[in-house]
């Protein structure tokens, strides 16, 4: 199912699954079951599915299934908790959610997490992108300059805030900072600090 569907775990794949679990057989029709925006024609599918499952496959993919769903349970309960932890800082979480490339709530969370909410520690912007490793080094010695990349700090929070900058310059919602970057890129290269 992996040559005609791109997510094997999505809406279309997950039907199919389920209805091959129940019957055990290749045998029904599968255009109910595909997505509306799923490419792979009926036939196609059907090609792909074709045969008969035995009782041991059966049970495998049956536990599979149980296990994908114990899984998505998982993370519904830790993303309440959360949540439910994250609450009493929901003003911040807000505040955070206004920075263009931040649309999801977990992100903001994760932010704050790893910055927290007291910005006095940090006397300027320049002190919070040095801590966060976005600032480059200055590693100079005898008036020779040996490197000038990005420091290494900020090992979880670097990657998460460098997602939300390509995420804020390819949407089309920030015309002037799709500008800015695009300029930028002609002359320094994509992903340079």
């Amino acid at each position: 199912m992996d040559d005609i569907f791109s997510d094997v775990y999505g809406t279309s794949a997950t039907r199919i699954l389920d209805k091959l679990i129940e019957l055990g057989h290749s045998d029904f029709d599968v255009a109910p079951l595909l997505h509306k925006r799923c490419k792979a024609t009926p036939e196609q599918v059907k090609a792909a599915i074709d045969g008969e499952l035995s009782p041991a496959q059966v049970q495998k993919l049956t536990l599979v299934r149980q296990h994908m769903n114990y899984l998505e349970s998982l993370q519904t309960t830790l993303e309440t908790a959360v949540t439910q932890l994250a609450s009493p800082y929901q003003p911040q979480i807000d505040l955070l959610l206004t920075v263009p490339g931040i649309g999801c709530q977990f992100t903001a969370i994760r932010i704050l997490a790893e910055i927290g909410i007291d910005m006095s520690v940090f006397e300027t912007a320049k002190q919070l992108c040095s801590w966060a490793g976005l600032a480059p080094q200055n590693n100079e010695s005898a008036n020779k300059k040996k490197t000038t990349r990005i420091a290494r700090a900020g090992a979880f929070l670097k990657p998460l805030l460098v997602q939300c900058t390509l995420a804020a310059v390819s949407s089309n919602n920030y015309p002037w900072l799709k500008d800015k970057y695009q300029a930028l890129k002609k002359r320094r290269g994509h992903k340079r600090p």
